[in-house]
């Protein structure tokens, strides 16, 4: 995931519920 970056990378990696929220930066990018 190359659009994580700094702070979010961290938040994302630290999140439990990173893989709900994964579809939600998915559809927030537009990926």
């Amino acid at each position: 995931y190359g659009i994580y970056r700094g702070r979010d990378r961290t938040w994302y990696e630290h999140c439990e519920q990173r893989e709900r929220i994964d579809l939600r930066i998915q559809k927030s990018y537009r990926l």
